[in-house]
């Protein structure tokens, strides 16, 4: 189920909070939302949010009016359900998604096919990276947390926790500082894991980016390698914007 949702609710904080948590609770996850000021005291709010919960419009009108901050719902639109992915940016094969999924956190033996499949292509880049969006997204898509409000939340409660079987890594601010991983084969320590003149971080990026992007209210963020241990850096850096 998709639903357009316009609520009139109270000015100030804790307002979307509380929104999302009914919305989540009922089996639906906000993908977008907007404020509108109305007066000193109100606001319109319009939420975009989809998922599997079988509540029909008038128990979900029920449920939202039911919360304090809501002086009235205003609109319920449902339709078919959507994707909560983005537009592509590079087209992916979908199955191959599914796969490094399914088989997470053993990515590589799909992740190396790939490569020696796009080797030659001129947006082999984009397609690792739009892979590891993909990916993201999917793997998002079973996760359960509450309302994260910034963005070092988002890094907290879902990236860290999503990625520490495939990368060493931490937070510093709203980085990810990553001195280890599966995709920067050339790992500095006593052993050689992987070996090979391949190396990138342009998967990892993307999934990186594919987890934050899928936390409502975070639709918007791109992720950016800033420092990259291929390039002699102690650590990769990915920076979330």
């Amino acid at each position: 189920m998709t639903a357009t949702i316009k609520l009139l609710v109270n000015s100030g904080s804790g307002v979307l909070a509380a929104v999302v948590s009914t919305l989540q609770a009922a089996g639906m996850r906000v993908k977008s939302h907007s404020v509108e000021p109305v007066n000193s005291s109100s606001s319109m709010m319009t939420l975009q949010a989809d998922g599997a919960g079988t509540l029909d419009e008038t128990e979900l009108e029920s449920k939202l009016s039911g919360i304090p901050v809501v002086q009235s719902v205003e609109e319920i639109s449902t339709g078919n359900r959507v994707s909560a992915t983005r537009t592509p940016r590079v087209s992916v094969p979908g199955e191959l998604v599914k796969r490094v999924v399914a088989s997470f956190p053993e990515v590589m033996p799909h992740l190396q096919d790939y490569e020696e499949q796009i080797a030659k292509d001129s947006q082999r880049v984009e397609k690792l990276n739009q892979l590891g969006v993909e990916s993201g997204q999917n793997f998002a898509a079973d996760l359960e947390h509450g309302y994260l409000e910034s963005i070092s939340d988002v890094i907290d409660e879902v990236v860290l926790p999503s990625i520490v079987s495939i990368a060493e890594a931490s937070r510093s601010g709203n980085t990810i500082v990553v001195p280890i991983s599966l995709f920067t084969r050339r790992v500095a320590t006593s052993m050689e894991l992987f070996s090979g003149d391949d190396e990138n971080c342009d998967f990892l990026c993307g999934f990186i980016e594919g987890l934050s992007s899928s936390v409502p209210g975070h639709e918007s963020v791109s992720v950016i390698e800033t420092r990259c241990r291929v390039d002699g850096d102690p650590a990769c850096v990915f920076s979330l914007v």
